[in-house]
């Protein structure tokens, strides 16, 4: 299987792969999987994306004040048919000029193996910054395979909406009657 992306959202968690990459049988073609998950990752995942905060930073040339309320939410993979992996960051900063609100931002694209083949390009990153995002990407794939918390995202107007059917259910349907 290979991840296409994930994005780590506030209500949900979404992501696509493909399954069974390059397949040429047709009992096994090749898929493409894309779900929308409302539950909450292993610690691990997020752990993983927020060590990916200096490194944004190094890339994007952002000071390092910043990274304290950054937040990685997306990893975009893609992949030549060598098998060689090009990333791109999305994540969120508050900046100033917009009264410290939320600012959606993205890396760009990056190689993290060496080319294959025939290929050309090289890696521009540096080596353990490379470890970082495939440990990132393995938090994704466990996420993708089903390793995930046994809790919902916590997430308070899906619980408000919840509480106000569950007090109109709680009423005796038949008082007005």
């Amino acid at each position: 299987m290979e991840l296409k992306f994930l994005k780590r959202g506030r209500k949900s968690i979404i992501f696509s792969r493909t399954i069974n990459p390059g397949s040429e049988n047709p009992s096994a073609p090749e898929e493409e999987e894309r779900r929308i998950c409302h539950e909450a990752p292993l610690p691990e995942l997020d752990s993983a994306l927020a060590a990916l905060r200096p490194m944004v930073c190094e890339i994007n040339n952002h000071q390092k004040k910043f990274f304290a309320d950054m937040v990685v939410r997306k990893i975009g993979v893609t992949y030549t048919k060598e098998g060689t992996r090009t990333v791109q960051l999305w994540y969120e900063m508050s900046l100033d000029t917009i009264g410290g609100q939320p600012h959606p931002l993205f890396t760009p694209k990056f190689k993290i193996d060496p080319p294959q083949g025939d290929e050309s390009g090289e890696v521009y990153i540096k080596p353990e910054q490379a470890e970082l995002v495939k440990a990132a990407i393995r938090e994704c794939e466990r996420y993708a395979d089903g390793e995930r918390s046994q809790t919902l995202l916590d997430f308070d107007e899906a619980k408000a909406a919840l509480n106000a059917t569950a007090a109109v259910g709680a009423g005796d349907m038949f008082a007005n009657a």
